[in-house]
């Protein structure tokens, strides 16, 4: 239990101003980024296993529900990118993306996350498959994504 913490969705949809929210994407992102450079696998890394709450002038983030996760070497790029997927289809699912977050806040937010903008070849690959897995929920939850 962290005292006034919410979800990372109910920030983002709380959050108007552009700038507030790419303040609270850049501490997500540090939160992010610290754990898959301790090597922690999160299996269900989604908007709503990660709170924030305001702390002082910053923003307090933590990553929560750790039962299904595990520990080992830090993980690859592929691995992380994979996480980040996940994220934003939850994004999406929660209807957060696109109607609080764009398509570019959430790329900007995937670079921040990685430490380095992706190459040319794996940005294209993971707009692909993260357009390939909004459409198969859109198929399947229509009702989430308007």
């Amino acid at each position: 239990f962290v005292p006034e913490a919410r979800t990372l969705s109910d920030c983002l949809r709380d959050t108007a101003s552009p700038a507030a929210r790419e303040g609270l994407l850049a501490a997500v992102g540090v939160a992010i980024q610290r754990c898959h450079e301790g090597g922690l696998v999160h299996r269900d890394l989604n908007a709503k296993n990660i709170i924030a709450r305001a702390l002082g002038d910053g923003i307090d983030v933590r990553v929560v529900d750790l039962d299904g996760a595990e520990l080992g070497a830090r993980l690859t790029t592929g691995q992380r990118l994979a996480q980040l997927r996940r994220l934003g289809r939850s994004l999406y699912k929660e209807g957060v993306m696109p109607a609080r977050l764009g398509p570019a806040e959430f790329e900007g937010f995937v670079d921040r996350a990685l430490e380095r903008p992706l190459s040319a070849r794996r940005r294209a690959w993971f707009r692909l498959s993260f357009g390939a897995a909004l459409a198969w929920h859109s198929l399947w939850w229509p009702s989430r994504s308007r």
